[in-house]
């Protein structure tokens, strides 16, 4: 059986500004890391996704990359 589940980002994390958007459309990392975590709970609700500071971890993403990409984006 074929499903699509729908999740409403806005109102499960009130995802605005600087720190989950680099402008109006594009994420930031850890406005990334928000939504991702947020359809692991959703999806699997068993589970428990990796912390932000993990994930960037995983990825070597330090602050400056942050600062880089932002700037990129704008």
């Amino acid at each position: 059986a074929d499903r699509v589940t729908l999740v409403d980002a806005d109102a499960a994390l009130g995802m605005t500004g600087p720190e989950a958007f680099h402008e109006h459309v594009h994420l930031t990392p850890r406005g990334s890391w928000q939504m991702a975590a947020l359809l692991v709970r959703t999806l699997f609700p068993d589970r428990e996704p990796p912390s932000y500071d993990a994930c960037a971890a995983a990825l070597a993403l330090a602050a400056p990359d942050e600062i880089r990409l932002r700037e990129i984006a704008l």
